[in-house]
């Protein structure tokens, strides 16, 4: 547990400083919310060796609290991740990005939060620990990545509700948060319908020609900042 927390305090201080981490909420949570029990058992960021924990535990940990998406599904899930190459296809998404994302969204406790894209678990988990599991629902449309984020978010002692489906479709009840996990060209109009009137929602937004940002759209308030499409949560 030692291991653990240098390596969350690093992480911290190094978002923090970076300007990244701002929010005191945002910080609680991940200290609460332990990153390595989303990671897969053989961890991978796309590039280098890939890091067994059974063998390597303390190079497997220093991916887990390091700064880097982590590979969880390659060719969707056709591909063995822990031995070939291809197209990524999920992943737990690099801590600055989550991070960014999460202090756009500007979040309270009690806000009710749709989160698309449910990939590992981890932020449907960072969500649960900021606003109450009872009060986030989580869409994946891979049943068997939703499948290994219950198992996470069960080892992490969280239930938010978990759908498997089409994240661009309506889903029953209002929202005052929106947060999207996986990078879209265009903000689909279910998820304006699904928000209540001064609700936000935030995204990675790519439009295309290489360009990446990260989009907080609601009631009169429309930014964006550069940004690193993710593709899991």
């Amino acid at each position: 547990m030692e291991d653990v927390i240098r390596r969350l305090d690093a992480l911290v201080a190094r978002l923090s400083a970076a300007g990244w981490l701002t929010q005191g909420r945002v910080k609680a949570a991940l200290y609460d919310v332990p990153r390595h029990v989303f990671v897969p058992p053989v961890a991978w960021t796309g590039e280098g060796d890939r890091v067994d924990r059974n063998t390597s535990p303390e190079r497997w940990l220093d991916l887990a609290y390091g700064d880097d998406a982590i590979i969880t599904q390659v060719d969707d899930g056709q591909t063995d991740v822990a031995a070939g190459d291809g197209r990524f296809t999920s992943s737990c998404s690099a801590p600055s990005t989550v991070v960014s994302l999460l202090e756009l969204l500007d979040i309270e406790a009690g806000h009710r939060v749709l989160d698309v894209g449910t990939g590992t678990g981890w932020t449907a988990a960072l969500l649960s620990r900021m606003v109450g599991a009872e009060n986030v629902t989580s869409v994946e449309i891979d049943p068997q990545v939703s499948a290994r984020a219950a198992e996470n978010l069960k080892t992490a002692g969280l239930s938010p509700r978990l759908v498997v489906g089409d994240g661009a479709e309506e889903r029953e009840g209002f929202f005052d948060r929106v947060h999207a996990t996986c990078g879209v060209s265009h903000v689909p109009y279910a998820w304006v319908r699904q928000t209540r009137p001064g609700g936000v929602i935030v995204t990675p937004y790519a439009p295309g020609f290489a360009s990446a940002h990260e989009l907080r759209q609601g009631t009169g308030i429309c930014g964006r900042k550069p940004s690193r499409p993710t593709s899991g949560g």
